[in-house]
């Protein structure tokens, strides 16, 4: 089975045999054009300026964090001395501790937020 346009390989003459189609995307005078709300900034899209990381005062948040590992070693101590598997005692003990102990860590960055504004000089300095 021929085709009439020569097949795939063929050069492709649009100018005379495009049977009334139009000219598609060829560029043309009848291509559409596009209105001013879809068009794209000039410039790569940039995602919004993040304030720099501060030096972070690790004494500051060294008693939450014993806290909160004092009681991830309780829970995981007493299940682990009911008969649950260590493993699964360490892994249940992380997922309570980690729920119990959620508003400590809140505490826990704040002070970190604390110290570091703490540390950091003033706008007259």
């Amino acid at each position: 089975m021929t085709m009439a346009g020569g097949g795939r390989g063929a050069p492709k003459d649009r100018g005379s045999q495009d049977g009334g189609r139009g000219r598609g995307r060829s560029g043309g005078p009848e291509r559409p054009k596009k209105n001013g709300a879809s068009q794209r900034p000039a410039g790569p899209a940039r995602p919004p300026a993040r304030p720099e990381q501060a030096d972070v005062d690790l004494r500051a948040q060294l008693p939450y964090f014993l806290a909160r590992l004092l009681v991830l070693v309780a829970i995981t101590v007493v299940l682990a001395l009911v008969g649950v598997n260590l493993v699964l005692s360490v892994l249940i003990g992380f997922v309570v501790a980690g729920l119990l102990t959620w508003p400590l860590g809140r505490m826990q960055r704040r002070a970190a937020q604390r110290s570091a504004n703490r540390d950091k000089p003033g706008p007259g300095v």
